[in-house]
């Protein structure tokens, strides 16, 4: 496939998406350390085409998180990253 990714011409898995598809953005920390005060997702929840703002509060349990704090799922990969800042 390097000949077609070269000509711009190799399709992507994000340029095709079936209907219903959302996608996600994983906002991590603007500091090295620190402690989370507070998280205010109104914002956020309120932007066009945002479907989830996951934080501790809506988040399954799981064991481990990592370092991300705020996952958003829009309906479309360009608003996720907005929504958060």
């Amino acid at each position: 496939d390097g000949p077609l990714k070269v000509r711009g011409d190799a399709a992507y898995a994000y340029e095709n998406t079936l209907e219903g598809t959302a996608f996600g953005y994983i906002l991590g920390a603007a500091v090295a350390k620190g402690r989370i005060a507070e998280i205010d997702t109104a914002e956020a929840e309120r932007a066009p085409a945002v479907l989830l703002v996951m934080t501790h509060r809506n988040a399954p349990s799981q064991p481990d998180f990592g370092p991300a704090v705020t996952p958003t799922v829009p309906e479309v990969f360009t608003r996720a990253r907005p929504a958060l800042n």
